[in-house]
């Protein structure tokens, strides 16, 4: 697992690189270069101002949602953007599917123009729908937000949050209006970009298990194994099931009683033991040590409550 790859910096040389910061003079010199390169090449006028939405849906990014969702240390000070295993791979996925379709087009004669356009509008609207399915799923985690904390958690894609069947159903939509917009046959673009699609949905499914987010069960035989690092999706799972901590429950649901004590465990040490109930288990994010590496998850404490009694176990624990 390797949810944060790296950080791209908060700024270079005392200037900052998002919002009104190197990041968007950059991109404005590159839009002033590409129409000039449009020109040169006398492109029509109509094909130049329709990618503009494009160019505009960029400088919005940059100058709105870069800038918060920047991570900080815990006193607020920032860290830079964290580049996540997920986003990459999604990506690398979006590249390749795009580049594979292209290459495909070129075999029928489509321009590659028209494919590159209908990959962008597919990439935009697979990933709206793609996050309009999260928060509708996952509504409850937003709603404790005031308006604004729940409007920028919404459009805060770097702590992952996208749902693959509503990547799909934004995806066609996208891609259904811009082939009636351009004319192209539904059927024979869909076959166009099937094993594009593919490919790209292969790639993301890697990028969920560096995010750490889709696992499978604990493996007990001699086999090769993944081991998650405290803190992650796996980890917290173990953690909220009480098998890290050393106790076997009777059934998964809580509250349930205790079926077994691990001896020489964190529950053994809290002198826990078979028959009582256990009524809850609550996670919290610990404040981290100071040797932890931003790149890692932050750990996470167990609040337990057994036959009434509260009992906090550590990360250390």
């Amino acid at each position: 697992m390797r949810s944060t790859l790296f950080f791209i910096p908060h700024a270079i040389g005392g200037i900052p690189l998002f919002g009104f910061g190197l990041l968007l003079g950059g991109l404005l010199v590159a839009l002033v270069g590409w129409i000039a390169w449009s020109q040169w090449k006398r492109r029509p006028i109509g094909e130049v101002s329709s990618s503009l939405p494009m160019w505009g849906i960029a400088a919005a990014i940059v100058i709105f949602v870069l800038p918060n969702v920047e991570q900080v240390w815990p006193d607020g000070t920032p860290l830079g953007l964290p580049i996540r295993g997920y986003g990459v791979m999604v990506l690398l996925g979006l590249l390749l599917g795009i580049g594979i379709s292209i290459h495909r087009g070129r075999q029928l004669g489509i321009d590659p123009d028209l494919v590159v356009g209908l990959g962008f509008w597919m990439m935009l609207g697979g990933v709206l729908g793609a996050r309009i399915f999260y928060v509708v799923q996952k509504w409850h985690e937003f709603a404790v937000y005031g308006l604004q904390d729940r409007l920028v958690a919404i459009v805060k894609l770097t702590e992952g949050g996208l749902v693959i069947y509503g990547g799909v159903i934004g995806g066609l939509i996208a891609g259904a209006a811009y082939c009636m917009r351009h004319k192209l046959k539904l059927t024979a673009t869909a076959d166009l970009v099937a094993p594009g699609f593919l490919i790209g949905l292969s790639l993301g499914r890697i990028g969920c298990l560096l995010h750490g987010c889709c696992f499978g069960g604990i493996c007990t035989a001699n086999l090769p194994t993944i081991q998650f690092p405290h803190g992650s999706g796996p980890y917290q799972a173990q953690l909220a099931s009480a098998q890290l901590v050393g106790i076997e429950l009777e059934q998964a649901s809580l509250p349930s009683k205790i079926a077994q004590v691990v001896p020489g465990s964190a529950a053994a040490k809290e002198n826990f033991e078979a028959g009582q109930n256990v009524e809850s288990i609550r996670l919290e994010e610990a404040p981290p040590q100071a040797d932890w590496a931003p790149t890692m998850p932050l750990p996470v404490m167990a609040r337990i409550t057994v036959q009434g009694q509260n009992h906090v176990l550590l990360p250390d624990e």
